[in-house]
């Protein structure tokens, strides 16, 4: 009898920092991805049954990364993700967010990992002023060569990251889970004419109001609403048995080149609904164009007037209707589900992996590791926080008090110890004020 080919599959792992980041933008890529790849999933997470609370067969590895600038916890993390891709040995690893991002992809680099891929959505100093703007920038450059791929979904951020001498950038875009698609149902199958699936902000309790003004009705779902939020899982079922599904992807005044603009994005909605069996009414958004065919696979409207005026016609015109649901499913098939996205990152990650040579700046991980230990507490630290602490406590009280132990450290160390602050004793003992007092 032949024995069953045992073909080793490819090791994924994802780094985030937020278990909403999962649950909101990841978890059908994780879905899609698992189907294919030994895929793990690293995140901040404090629940122990995180995958099977959130439908995820991946395998789940709990680590404290903080989104904001703590030295010791990123330090922790650093040195935890460095040892686990060492022990691992996963093929690629792909990050999100950017905590994440700047942790992950510098232990992948150290850690020798062949593959890696950070995604982003835009680039955060775009939007800040002053010397945030500036810190923030100079660390996407620092962060840009450990990168064999660093995906986006914003086309100005290639032109961004071209001014800046970055090669690694790839455009993408959000897509469809492959394994929640089905096939329209007719129109007369239908439980509702007019649904929304999403959260109440923004302009979207007006549109819905002006819809309902007009004679239109719209089941909507999502935090706010009445009918308050939907599981994940039961999403496509209400997509599939809508006969309009609405998008409304406005996501508020930004400024661009100067002047106050409003700003529409092609958000994962865009893919779900047609892939899902439904039929997507969306706001006009940049670029949609090339990704489905406005009046034969979506339907795109301008303002409050175009969507209604739409709206009837496809309810009274059910075959109408029919045809295009079934051509943007078809569409969303052939060409937008996470499998087809992914193919082209991997591609330009193999293709990058062989022009770099297999180590490049090797790291001294025995070196590593000691630095590591001087910033673990011990007992002299302790007594030295403590004997800090008191007269702040004492004079500032349980608030203020910590804060001001630190300040006077802080202040201490770089006045007086000046090259020395990230080398001696009382510089470690800052870096456990601020750990333990988080």
């Amino acid at each position: 009898m032949t024995q069953p080919s045992m073909t080793k599959r490819a090791r994924i792992c994802f780094v985030v920092s937020s278990e909403m980041t999962v649950k909101a933008f990841l978890k059908e890529q994780i879905i899609a991805l698992s189907e294919l790849y030994d895929v793990t999933l690293v995140v901040n997470t404090d629940s122990e049954d995180f995958a099977e609370q959130s439908g995820l067969s991946c395998k789940v590895i709990p680590l404290t990364i903080e989104r904001t600038i703590n030295p010791v916890a990123d330090i922790r993390a650093l040195y935890s993700l460095v040892h686990l891709f060492r022990r691992e040995h996963f093929d690629l690893v792909h990050s999100v967010t950017p905590k994440a991002g700047l942790l992950a992809m510098l232990a992948g680099k150290m850690a020798g990992v062949r593959l890696r891929v950070h995604t982003f959505t835009g680039q955060v100093w775009a939007t800040r002023t002053g010397f945030s703007r500036l810190l923030l920038k100079v660390m996407d450059r620092f962060l840009a060569p450990m990168f064999d791929v660093h995906a986006t979904t914003y086309a100005s951020a290639i032109k961004r990251a071209e001014e800046d001498g970055i090669d690694s950038c790839m455009l993408t875009q959000w897509a469809a889970d492959s394994s929640r698609m089905a096939p329209p149902l007719p129109a007369s199958e239908c439980d509702y004419k007019v649904s929304f699936v999403g959260s109440m902000y923004g302009n979207r309790k007006q549109w819905i109001s002006d819809l309902e003004q007009r004679g239109i009705h719209v089941d909507t779902f999502g935090y706010g609403w009445p009918k308050g939020p939907v599981e994940a899982e039961d999403i496509a079922g209400i997509i599939r048995t809508t006969q309009i599904s609405l998008n409304l992807g406005d996501s508020g005044v930004v400024m661009e080149g100067g002047k106050l603009t409003r700003s529409r994005q092609i958000k994962a909605r865009v893919f779900e609904v047609p892939g899902a069996g439904g039929l997507l009414a969306t706001e006009s958004a940049d670029h949609l164009q090339e990704f489905y065919q406005p009046g034969k696979e979506i339907i795109v409207f301008k303002d409050i007037n175009d969507l209604v005026e739409k709206i009837e016609y496809l309810l009274a015109h059910p075959d109408a209707r029919d045809a295009i649901a079934q051509a943007g499913y078809d569409r969303t098939r052939a060409a937008h589900s996470y499998e087809a996205r992914f193919e082209p990152l991997i591609e330009l990650a193999l293709a990058r992996r062989q022009k770099r040579p297999a180590a490049l700046n090797p790291i001294d991980f025995e070196q590593f590791q000691n630095f590591f230990q001087l910033h673990r507490p011990h007992v002299l630290l302790k007594f030295l926080k403590a004997v800090l602490l008191l007269p702040c406590l004492l004079i500032w009280g349980r608030q203020r008090g910590p804060r001001a132990a630190r300040r006077f450290l802080f202040e201490f160390s770089w006045r007086f110890l000046e090259k020395n602050i990230f080398c001696n004793g009382l510089a470690r003992a800052y870096f456990l004020q601020t750990e333990l007092n988080e």
